[in-house]
């Protein structure tokens, strides 16, 4: 029995990294799911009409920066896990470097975000980048999936909600300061090939809990914010279903990133959005919640189109960064 459990983790383990190492499976995954996303598009095209129609153009711009200010704000906890990596730099450098991420997001392969950032820094050290990249979305993985739970429980226990926050934070800050995040992506990075022996384990100074909880929820915050106001801006769903919906968005955009081998989680969000929504008994049919999150989608295809404006010029003037 131990040995067949063994076989079955070592083909389980080549299966994963055959997948993270195959660019054709990524492109095929890729087409795929892009594919699904214009079906999608065009099978509920009226709905998403009416919702575009009908949207308030105020509230989407806000939404679209706020989501901007949520990609920036995302750098606060990767400066402090670069600092852990012994890379140290200001936030506002580590705001702009994770803006430069999102332009490279849509290239297959998750290394192109690390070699432009370490580039951007000035430093050889791609592995501790590559290091604190991955930190940081596990990191924000679990915040938002936190707070995805809390906007869940808040309509049952508003207390129980707070509650659940409060120690969920707590603890993501505690395990994050202690570096424990790194040695967790240091580990995973192994099964990447031909990255392994490039990644240098965290040697830098720990930050604090509370830096890590206040970052984490700001970003969470302003975030979840924005996915309000797009929802504001084109539903007429009431605190409620606003509270459901948002959550799902959110857990959605968590599964999405889970689906490492599918650049941006394309396809994966949004079928996780509707089955989630459904699941939770959101009052909406199914044409809306497609169109919802096909708008979803679009809005943060905006967000990376702006951002692309901003940094690229930045990225070839580098003194913009500092």
């Amino acid at each position: 029995m131990r040995h067949t459990l063994q076989l079955a983790y070592t083909f389980a383990t080549d299966a994963l990294r055959w997948l993270l190492q195959s660019r054709g499976v990524r492109s095929v995954l890729g087409v795929t799911a892009g594919a699904l996303i214009l079906w999608l598009a065009w099978r509920y095209r009226s709905g998403l009409h009416a919702l575009i129609l009908n949207a308030s153009p105020l509230l989407l711009l806000l939404s679209i920066a706020l989501g901007i200010l949520a990609n920036y704000l995302t750098g606060l906890p990767f400066r402090l896990f670069l600092a852990q990596h012994g890379i140290s730099i200001r936030f506002r450098r580590a705001g702009w470097l994770q803006l430069a991420a999102q332009v490279t997001k849509y290239i297959p392969g998750k290394v192109w975000s690390a070699v432009l950032q370490a580039q951007l820094i000035g430093t050889h050290r791609i592995g501790g980048t590559l290091l604190a990249g991955m930190d940081a979305s596990i990191f924000l993985m679990l915040t938002l999936s936190g707070l995805g739970v809390a906007l869940l429980l808040v309509h049952l226990t508003f207390f129980g909600a707070i509650l659940w926050l409060v120690t969920w934070f707590a603890g993501v800050a505690l395990i994050s300061s202690k570096a424990l995040l790194a040695r967790l992506a240091n580990t995973l990075s192994a099964t990447r090939a031909g990255e392994a022996s490039t990644l240098e384990p965290a040697a830098g100074p720990r930050s604090s809990a509370m830096s890590f909880a206040a970052g984490g929820l700001l970003h969470a915050v302003v975030h979840t914010a924005s996915i309000v106001t797009l929802l504001m801006a084109t539903t007429d769903f009431d605190a409620q279903s606003l509270s459901i919906a948002a959550a799902s968005v959110l857990l959605a955009w968590v599964i999405g990133n889970l689906a490492v081998v599918v650049p941006t989680g394309l396809g994966v969000r949004e079928v996780t959005f509707i089955g989630l929504s459904q699941a939770l008994a959101l009052p909406a049919e199914i044409e809306t919640l497609a169109a919802v999150s096909i708008l979803i989608r679009l809005a943060q295809l905006v967000q990376d189109v702006i951002t692309a404006g901003v940094v690229v010029p930045a990225i070839v003037r580098p003194r913009a960064l500092e």
